[in-house]
């Protein structure tokens, strides 16, 4: 049985259009993406797993969006986000899991830093926050550009022709990471094991990034000899890691999970 459909005035006034299931926690809260709504295939789809698993989970609609109140035009990053804080604090008790799609996970951020220890995790799913824009000088941008990660600033929407789609190929050229305004990131390799080995620390330095800026303390930069050299180790290592690294996951899923392989 689905879920019912509640309200919940929230800032402003808005009338925010919400779904609750009761369960174990922390609470799953998930966020949708740009223009998308809780009706969404995988906002239904954690809400189903939610409930076959006994978790509690909590789905909403932006205001402008969905069942909610308000225009969409009129919406914006930080309002979406005092709407998310604002449900969790009046509905849900405990500590919550924020699982972000596309711009959902920058809102994601933005309300995991207001909800403070109430926050027990985060889970991007083709997350979409403006990681080359926040805090980057246009140094910094040049610098990303020369080397393996290259910045795409022309967003033209979701990528639905293939003329689309080989833009952002020319874009990416020989580098590996593509960085997409308002859209997400594209990790590219010669092997399955060396992409996900790329994209898992490409994440790793992401989060980083976002903890360390989220302090509001200066930052220690590492100087240019000193990043160089790093390139420099990294490019003429004889030490394939990538196979290993995927290896030894497939034997901690082989161990744990090994349903993955049906």
């Amino acid at each position: 049985m689905n879920a019912l459909t509640e309200y919940f005035h929230g800032p402003e006034g808005r009338r925010i259009a919400y779904r609750h299931i009761p369960g174990n926690g922390p609470t799953l809260v998930f966020l949708p993406g740009y223009m998308s709504d809780m009706a969404g295939s995988k906002a239904t789809a954690l809400m189903d797993w939610a409930r076959e698993s006994g978790r509690e989970c909590l789905l909403l609609d932006y205001s402008g969006g969905g069942g909610s109140d308000g225009a969409f035009a009129d919406g914006t990053l930080s309002r979406w986000r005092d709407e998310v804080v604002a449900l969790v604090t009046d509905r849900i008790e405990g500590d919550v899991i924020l699982i972000g799609s596309s711009m959902g996970g920058w809102l994601m951020l933005l309300a995991g830093m207001e909800l403070g220890d109430r926050l027990a995790g985060l889970v991007g799913i083709a997350p979409a926050p403006d990681f080359t824009e926040w805090g980057r000088s246009d140094t910094d941008k040049d610098k990303l550009a020369a080397g393996e990660t290259v910045y795409d600033d022309d967003y033209n929407g979701i990528a639905l022709s293939t003329e689309e789609g080989d833009r952002i190929a020319a874009k990416l050229g020989d580098k590996g990471i593509v960085f997409m305004a308002a859209h997400g990131v594209t990790v590219t390799g010669s092997s399955v094991a060396r992409t996900f080995d790329r994209l898992y620390y490409l994440e790793r330095a992401c989060r980083v990034q976002v903890i360390a800026r989220s302090t509001g303390l200066p930052l220690r930069r590492l100087s240019d000899d000193v990043i160089a050299a790093t390139v420099r180790q990294f490019a003429t290592s004889n030490t394939d890691t990538a196979p290993l690294h995927f290896d030894s996951l497939k034997r901690i899923l082989d161990r744990d999970e090994p349903d993955y392989k049906n």
